[in-house]
């Protein structure tokens, strides 16, 4: 009699999508990372490994639906043939992240062979979009003004994120009754820096 050899072939390929697009710096984000094994066999002793924008996010945190993760990389057993295990990714991004791209790439491993390992690793590549909810108040004297006095307003601008405003600021036209020459700024609180052109005052923030 013949023993024949017995050769096993798993055929497994990843993906890996950002939940929400744009990404919004001072929110979390969470992707999304399917393995699928095509077959025919079951592929034994699967690993993956995400490779994290680790210059821009911040504790993250792999929760898969099988096996176990360590840091950015999970041992994800075995995955049957036709069987599929998907694993969540949630990170912070930071408030004062910047615009431009989040990078994330994804490699998945076995013991098993793997006959097309041209799609065992996938990128997810997106863009970064701040987004500052800026609010202005301003308060002074109400009723009739005595000319010759002084006049203080007090300007109060706010930002309820989620994001870093990058030189968030604002524009005050004063009224042509006002003598340009008097007119001064105070910054009581933050680091904007002010000033005056004629009748026009325009503070912007450092940040």
């Amino acid at each position: 009699t013949a023993d024949p050899a017995i050769a096993t072939s798993a055929d497994l390929s990843v993906t890996k999508a950002l939940d929400a697009v744009p990404a919004v710096p001072g929110t979390d984000v969470t992707w999304t990372v399917t393995v699928t094994n095509a077959g025919p066999s079951d592929a034994l002793a699967v690993e993956l490994t995400d490779t994290l924008p680790v210059a821009q996010v911040t504790n993250a945190v792999l929760d898969p639906d099988q096996g176990t993760c360590t840091g950015a990389t999970c041992d994800l057993g075995t995955i049957p043939a036709g069987a599929s295990v998907d694993i969540d990714v949630t990170a912070e991004l930071p408030e004062a992240v910047e615009a431009g791209r989040l990078v994330n790439t994804v490699d998945v491993s076995s013991e098993t062979p793997d006959p097309t390992p041209a799609n065992n690793s996938a990128t997810a590549d997106d863009p970064i979009a701040p987004a500052a909810d800026l609010g202005v108040t301003k308060t002074g004297p109400s009723g009739t003004l005595i000319a010759g006095e002084s006049v203080t307003y007090s300007v109060t601008v706010t930002n309820t994120g989620p994001s870093t405003a990058v030189n968030g600021g604002f524009t005050d036209v004063l009224d042509a009754a006002f003598d340009p020459s008097s007119i001064s700024t105070n910054v009581t609180d933050g680091d904007a820096t002010c000033a005056v052109n004629n009748l026009t005052v325009t503070c912007t923030n450092a940040a």
